[in-house]
């Protein structure tokens, strides 16, 4: 993964629900800023998430549960605004 210096990456960005469970961003911003806002697990499921994986495929792939990854999910989407 490539890395943004922080003082580089925007400010200006929209968080959505798309009403069945995905999470669609629309920003200026790079999802790196996203991420680097939240604990690794969570960018990590997050990530995962927003590039098509299920839950059910995340937790094979991360080796945690898919009741775990619903939690980070949940979670991470409480800390970027998504609803």
């Amino acid at each position: 993964m490539d890395t943004i210096p922080f003082s580089q990456m925007g400010d200006d960005f929209d968080v959505s629900d798309n009403g069945a469970g995905a999470v669609e961003v629309e920003a200026e911003a790079d999802i790196y800023w996203i991420l680097k806002r939240l604990p690794e697990r969570q960018a990590e499921c997050f990530k995962l998430f927003s590039d098509g994986y299920t839950e059910t495929d995340i937790a094979n792939r991360l080796g945690i549960s898919r009741g775990n990854v619903s939690t980070h999910l949940k979670l991470a989407r409480k800390k970027i605004g998504a609803k």
